[in-house]
């Protein structure tokens, strides 16, 4: 019943999120989409299929605003390739359509950085965790200083060049990686 409870809640975000798209309110829907995809977080283990495809197909109604993140759940969860590389394409085509200062740049650079990351550790192309570096070390750069978001971007920068360093062994990327993490738990407020 939890499970079902979260479900409803997620749905209902991502109902509001289209909404809000539509209404051309950025701000609120990409807020509300956020909320969405951690509710979504939440439900990883869903035991009925069933639920999970109703939350993904109220996520692709949203994929023309939300750049891709329709597709996190079904590669994860289903493991199909073709659900990642659909999210990888449009998050490439969100970052590639906004200037450096939009309010989400930063946000959607991290995404698609995440979503390289992950299909490199599916798969292992070396061009994927180069390109997750790359992402996530201008989504670390686009993020002003202060910002609440600034400590898991550098988090997620240095959990890419750790997994490279596991790859490839080059101790530059572990020394990098251990600098990231360290600032990131620095900029935390105890």
């Amino acid at each position: 019943m939890i499970l079902k409870a979260k479900v409803a809640a997620a749905v209902d975000l991502f109902r509001q999120a289209l909404s809000a798209g539509r209404s051309n309110n950025q701000t609120e829907e990409s807020r509300l989409q956020n909320l969405a995809h951690n509710s979504g977080d939440q439900i990883r283990d869903l035991e009925r299929r069933r639920d999970l495809e109703n939350l993904l197909r109220l996520f692709s109604q949203t994929a023309s605003n939300n750049h891709g993140i329709s597709s996190s759940y079904g590669f994860d969860d289903f493991g199909n390739p073709e659900d990642v590389n659909k999210r990888i394409e449009r998050e490439q085509e969100a970052v590639g359509s906004m200037p450096d200062g939009h309010i989400d740049k930063p946000s959607r650079l991290n995404n698609l950085g995440n979503s390289l990351l992950s299909r490199f550790e599916r798969h292992g192309n070396l061009d994927d965790i180069e390109n997750a570096i790359a992402r996530h070390q201008a989504a670390v750069n686009l993020t002003p200083d202060g910002h609440p978001d600034k400590p898991s971007r550098l988090n997620n920068l240095g959990s890419s060049l750790c997994t490279r360093f596991k790859r490839l062994g080059n101790l530059d990327d572990i020394d990098n990686a251990i600098a990231r993490h360290q600032a990131a738990v620095n900029l935390i407020p105890d």
